[in-house]
This record gives C-alpha cells, sequence and structure tokens, in this order.
C-alpha cells in the first residue's frame, strides 16, 4: 500500500475509532471500558498492519488505552460551550494548567484543559517512534488534537461539536502516529 493510501486509511479509521471510543461504541454498549478496549485494539492493529511490528501494536493499544481512561469531560464540555462544573472531577494535569494559566474566559479554560489530556497520547507516539525507528516530534503536536472541540463549539451546538471533534480528534491521533513510523 503507498504512503499517502496508509495516511487516508489511518486518518478515516482513527477518526471512526475515536468516536467509537467516545460514545460507548456508537451506542450498541454501555461499557466506556469495553468501547475503549476495543477501539485502541484496532488503532493499535492498524499500526501492526502497517509496521509488521508486533510490538508496535502492542504499545500502541497499551498506551492509548491508558490514555484513554483519566477524567475527559470537565474542560472538554467547556472547549465545545458549556459552563465548567465545579464540583465534577477533572484530570489532575489539566486542573493545574488551567489554575497556573489564571484565564476567565470559560472556552479559552476548555481548549487549555483539553489540550492537557490530549497530550497524554504523546507516550504512544513516542514508543513507536522508538519500535520502528521513526520520528518523535508528532508526539509534540498531540495537543493540537483539542482545536476542533473549541473551534466547533463556536459554530455548532455543544453536543454535535464534541461528536464531531471526537472523529477530528481521532483523525489527528490517526495523521500523527503514521507520520511517527519509520
Amino acid at each position: 500500500m503507498t504512503s499517502a493510501l496508509w495516511l487516508l486509511t489511518f486518518a478515516i479509521c482513527f477518526s471512526l475509532l475515536n468516536r467509537a471510543r467516545g460514545s460507548k461504541f456508537f451506542d450498541l454498549t454501555t461499557s466506556t471500558t469495553f468501547s475503549r478496549i476495543i477501539s485502541t485494539n484496532g488503532m493499535g492493529l492498524l499500526v501492526g498492519l502497517m509496521t509488521h511490528s508486533l510490538g508496535a501494536a502492542l504499545a500502541t493499544w497499551l498506551l492509548l488505552f491508558l490514555w484513554s481512561i483519566p477524567e475527559w469531560g470537565k474542560y472538554m464540555g467547556a472547549a465545545v460551550g458549556n459552563p465548567i462544573d465545579k464540583n465534577e472531577k477533572g484530570f489532575l494535569l489539566s486542573e493545574m494548567a488551567v489554575t497556573a494559566s489564571k484565564v476567565v474566559n470559560t472556552r479559552i479554560k476548555g481548549l487549555i484543559g483539553t489540550a492537557v489530556r490530549m497530550a497524554l497520547a504523546a507516550p504512544a507516539l513516542v514508543a513507536v517512534a522508538i519500535i520502528t525507528d521513526g520520528a518523535w516530534w508528532p508526539s509534540l503536536l498531540t495537543s493540537l488534537m483539542a482545536a476542533p472541540y473549541s473551534i466547533l463549539g463556536l459554530f455548532i451546538p455543544a453536543g454535535p461539536a464534541w461528536k464531531y471533534g471526537e472523529y477530528c480528534a481521532g483523525a489527528i491521533l490517526g495523521v500523527l502516529l503514521f507520520l511517527s513510523v519509520g
């Protein structure tokens, strides 16, 4: 398969798999854990198929599964235009970054908190780069996965913005992983 076709495959498949992860497998299950396992396993399988490396496949699956576990909602909701629920638990590093930023705008707080949360995908990219003798620099761009939520939230209601943001963030993740492969 050509590089361009692999890139397109990664973008489309990761887009669908990330939305499946975030939507309890398109609402076909009640378990977020099940949807995380299946979706991140699919992501690892794609990396393994492209690289012919079981190590890259397993690292991708494990590290993206771990990436998907901590809290999501508090700041991602704010990024798409919802108010911040001060009683909702947020991811610790996101809480620290938002507090340190001294920002008052709710959407910008949401963008900052979500960007920090998205950066947790970086170890998967670094692992794939190390295993395949690829590039580690795409891992520095994982925070960009937060941008679609904020941008979409400016133009459409919060619910659809979150949904379509998951598709966009997944496509970005797929492209960044593709760029990490050696």
